[in-house]
């Protein structure tokens, strides 16, 4: 299950790569989302797993700081921490085992790390990995459809949906395999 919420938690920031400038709506969009360099708040992850006919749910917080580092504690069903840096990824389970990834030994995994660091930095320079297939600006809400580019990512993920409003609310991972996954963001709050 870790490695699963390491690959879940990099694609769900990597999605924002796919930002660019070429809509107003898109531009509205990464002006919102980057007005925040460092934000934390509470999620509720749900994966569909189509074989098994069976629902999976974690819950726990999240804190991030702008080109630090991402901090994903889940809670429940069982206590784990990852935290991603520029230079590694670590992985804390509630026993007190700890596993460290770092760029040599995982460069495939640390590329999409490195995305999504870079992507809620408001750096968009990754946006050749997704097509932007959908991006409507409404008032204060906004959506927005992705599919991968990347031959990697194609073999995964069928498509991305993002939303939210000043913060990412909910994020859409539709799979190839028919599995799916519903990331819901609640009390997200910009730090100082």
């Amino acid at each position: 299950m870790g490695t699963v919420s390491m690959r879940i938690v990099a694609v769900l920031f990597f999605a924002l790569i796919s930002l660019n400038l070429f809509s107003d709506d898109l531009m509205q969009i990464r002006n919102v989302l980057s007005k925040n360099t460092s934000v934390a708040g509470l999620f509720k992850q749900v994966k569909m797993l189509k074989e098994l006919d069976f629902q999976l749910t974690s819950t726990g917080e999240f804190s991030y700081k702008n080109g630090v580092s991402l901090n994903w504690q889940q809670q429940k069903p069982f206590v784990m921490t990852i935290v991603m840096t520029p230079e590694k990824i670590e992985q804390l389970s509630a026993d007190g085992v700890k596993s460290i990834l770092t760029k040599s030994e995982q460069p495939g995994l640390f590329s999409m790390s490195a995305s999504f660091l870079a992507v809620l930095s408001g750096n968009s320079s990754l946006e050749k990995d997704f097509s932007i297939v959908e991006s409507k600006m409404q008032s204060k809400t906004w959506v927005l459809n992705l599919v991968p580019k990347d031959d990697i990512l194609k073999k995964v993920i069928k498509q991305l949906r993002l939303s939210g409003s000043d913060f990412i609310e909910v994020v859409d991972i539709e799979e190839h395999s028919g599995n799916k996954t519903t990331i819901q963001f609640f009390n997200v709050k910009g730090l100082k």
